[in-house]
């Protein structure tokens, strides 16, 4: 796989990327963000992810963004570029914060 000038930057400083789904009726429309996620700022994202009021861009850098869930070919195109694996997605808070 070649890797792109920015796949080479953002792997250099992120300890891991992140699908955050909004859902529920605290938003009035849903919306996904993969966001690249400061290796410094891991722990405490987790903890205001938990708590539900940040912004992400203030942990990482956002790779792609857009209403309603990720299409397939959003999910295929994460997958080429940054191999992020949706089959693989995996969410435990407890042991980061």
């Amino acid at each position: 796989m070649v890797l792109s000038f920015i796949t080479k930057q953002i792997a250099k400083d992120i300890a891991c990327i992140v699908l955050i789904q909004t859902e529920g009726s605290d938003y009035d429309y849903e919306r996904f963000i993969y966001l690249a996620v400061r290796g410094d700022k891991m722990k405490d994202f987790f903890g205001a992810h938990r708590q539900g009021n940040y912004r992400p861009k203030d942990y990482g850098i956002i790779l792609k963004h857009g209403y309603g869930r990720p299409t397939r070919a959003i999910q295929k195109e994460m997958k080429d570029e940054y191999n992020f694996d949706h089959d693989s997605i995996m969410v435990n808070y407890t042991d980061v914060a």
